[in-house]
């Protein structure tokens, strides 16, 4: 009973996950002191409405930027990093945005980083390691 409410939990975890919200590394201080370098940002998805001091995320060329919005015209947002002296240089069209911030989880985007930058050699560590065990019941039994 208890394993398929866990495992009904992670499905759900998993389907918001891709539907609803997404998950961003923060890469840059640009946001300090309210959200940290190497936080896991949860960003929601399909925003019906953004106003002026809410945190957004929204794509510029092939960054992701996660800044505040500090004006607002019909079809744009004025954004600024809290860390910065100015705003970005450039309004921020609704069609850039990409989510609102919800909250952060600090450093846990520092041990995501390196696990995704690393996965290939902790797998294959894995593999190797596994082996060897099969191995050593191989000839031990």
């Amino acid at each position: 009973m208890v394993k398929q409410i866990i495992r009904k939990g992670w499905i759900v975890i998993i389907c918001l996950s891709f539907f609803v919200f997404r998950f961003e590394i923060v890469m840059s201080g640009s946001m300090e002191p309210m959200i940290h370098t190497g936080s896991l940002a949860v960003i929601v998805r399909n925003v019906p409405s953004i106003e002026m001091g809410d945190i957004i995320l929204y794509q510029k060329d092939d960054l992701l930027i996660l800044h505040r919005v500090i004006d607002q015209s019909k079809d744009s947002y004025i954004t600024k990093g809290d860390a910065n002296d100015s705003s970005d240089l450039s309004p921020v069209e609704l069609s850039q945005v990409k989510g609102k911030y919800i909250f952060n989880i600090p450093y846990l985007g520092y041990f995501l980083f390196y696990v995704k930058k690393y996965i290939f050699i902790v797998l294959l560590l894995i593999i190797v390691l596994w082996r060897k065990k099969d191995e050593n019941k191989t000839n031990n039994g």
